[in-house]
């Protein structure tokens, strides 16, 4: 079981459409289930929680002044892992 905070690498000056991220917090929890003398079940769950990012930006390509995109992102992602382990 885990809690995490993960700052972004991305500036608000420098989010764009293709890179929208921000910070996030992860609360993530697992488990093991012994299936026999010799096999396991392992599990995980990840969920993330995003902060919304803005984003007012201008159109970088030539001519300038020919549009610009505003708005807010919004985001979330689940990250479920299984494995199945046997010992001989």
């Amino acid at each position: 079981m885990g809690f995490a905070f993960d700052q972004t690498p991305v500036n608000d000056t420098d989010r764009t459409a293709r890179l929208p991220d921000n910070n996030r917090l992860w609360l993530s929890f697992g488990g093991q289930y012994k299936l026999s003398k010799d096999g396991t079940l392992d599990f995980g769950y990840a969920h993330l929680f995003i902060k919304d990012a803005s984003i007012n930006q201008a159109n970088p390509t030539p001519p300038p002044g020919n549009g610009q995109l505003v708005g807010t992102y919004k985001g979330s992602v689940d990250i479920l892992g299984v494995q199945f382990a046997y010992r001989f």
